[in-house]
């Protein structure tokens, strides 16, 4: 699934093979099913996703808000650099799988790994920034 996501993903598909490896063995992978809430507006954030299969849509006050994030789509990103709670649920729109990475485990790769860290963190923020761009 990893190998699918990054041919599909802006952000990850710079990436060389030793790189996915090293995420890869950080990864907590979450099954999601169509409808389920993935990340609940208003709790702590603590982690950031990327959809390696099926669709997720941000909702906010229990309405939807902008187009479906499928697979290679970051998700929950916005809180590492905004802190404290998500400002928005995301729920299912289909079936699917989310691979998670806490920012704890990625404060460690900045030790383990600078280089990767850094491509990491550049792709997050942009992420971030494509996010707020379509929400001004």
């Amino acid at each position: 699934m990893i190998a699918a996501c990054q041919e599909h993903s802006k952000y990850f598909s710079d990436f060389d093979f030793q790189q996915l490896i090293t995420l890869a063995k950080e990864l907590t992978i979450l099954h999601f099913k169509t409808h389920e809430t993935v990340l609940f507006q208003g709790e702590p954030a603590t982690f950031f996703g990327v959809v390696l299969k099926g669709a997720v849509v941000p909702v906010a006050g229990g309405t939807p808000i902008g187009q479906p994030r499928g697979v290679g789509e970051i998700i929950g990103e916005m809180s590492l650099f905004s802190g404290g709670t998500r400002n928005m649920s995301v729920e299912a729109a289909h079936d699917g799988f989310l691979a998670v990475v806490s920012f704890a485990q990625l404060e460690q790769l900045a030790s383990a790994d600078r280089g990767l860290y850094e491509k990491l963190s550049r792709q997050l923020a942009l992420a971030t920034l494509e996010k707020q761009a379509q929400t001004d």
